[in-house]
């Protein structure tokens, strides 16, 4: 728990303790400053180490952090916008909340081992289209996830046609 209170009375606790003869400590004594002190920035890093827990976890992460987890399921984010490299204006991606999303959903319907019940809706601007069979029937591929692949396909694939990787492409 994070409270500045409890971490200084720690401290002042420990220090009587290794400290005895400093038993008529005052607020006004330079060592009682310092175990403030001491406290203030135990609670920081406290602070800081829960920040970056809270990162790893995907109803928290923001920003790279988020992309990473991202990656786990081998989903970038959506290119909204590709800018224009050779000006210097750069691409615009999709927000942190709409992401998020995406991947509550994708983590759900793996979860399930049903790809496209959950999916299939899960990004507004997608248009969801079916893909026709495959060249080589029996033969599927996803660029997404190893996971996605390894799942119970359904009878048919869909394709997010606005996602700027390949799509997935399985037989009938």
């Amino acid at each position: 728990m994070l409270d500045f209170e409890a971490i200084f009375a720690e401290a002042l606790a420990q220090f009587r303790r290794l400290l005895p003869e400093f038993s008529a400590l005052t607020e006004a004594d330079p060592v009682y400053k310092i175990l403030q002190l001491f406290a203030a920035r135990e609670l920081l890093l406290r602070q800081r180490a829960n920040d970056k827990a809270q990162q790893t976890m995907l109803a928290f992460a923001t920003g790279t952090n988020l992309d990473h987890l991202g990656a786990l399921f081998g989903v970038a984010r959506l290119v909204l916008d590709p800018g224009q490299p050779e000006t210097g204006v750069a691409p615009t991606y999709e927000s942190d909340v709409d992401f998020r999303r995406w991947l509550q959903r994708a983590s759900a319907s793996l979860a399930q081992r049903a790809p496209t019940s959950t999916t299939r809706s899960a990004r507004r601007p997608m248009s969801w289209t079916p893909v026709p069979p495959a060249p080589h029937p029996g033969k599927c591929w996803s660029p997404f996830s190893r996971a996605l692949a390894t799942a119970r396909l359904p009878s048919h694939c869909w394709t997010r046609s606005q996602r700027s990787s390949p799509t997935t492409t399985c037989a009938r």
